[in-house]
């Protein structure tokens, strides 16, 4: 009984690696994009931009802070972005502390 258990888990171990590994490449491809719509929404320069930030999947939202030279600026400006998973869609607006 102990074998029969012992193949039953390393067979779904083994066959959950390849799923793990496949939402890891999702996630890296939403991260992408999201960090692709988030700069050029931001229409600065040298734009620095933050690890993700997930929100609850019920939001359908994720985010990025960034720091970005503005044109006729020459100070940064701290600007957020909202980014819509589903619509693919990123909104920008500065912010302060």
């Amino acid at each position: 009984m102990k074998l029969i258990l012992t193949m039953v888990l390393s067979g779904g171990v083994m066959l959950s690696v390849p799923a793990l590994a496949s939402g890891e490449e999702s996630w890296q491809a939403l991260f992408s994009e999201m960090n692709k719509a988030c700069v050029s929404a931001a229409g600065g320069k040298d734009v620095q931009t933050s690890k993700p930030i997930l929100f609850p999947d019920e939001t359908g939202m994720a985010g990025l802070l960034m720091k970005s030279t503005m044109p006729k600026m020459k100070q940064k400006i701290s600007l957020i972005c909202l980014y819509d998973k589903a619509k693919k869609k990123a909104f920008v607006s500065e912010y302060t502390w």
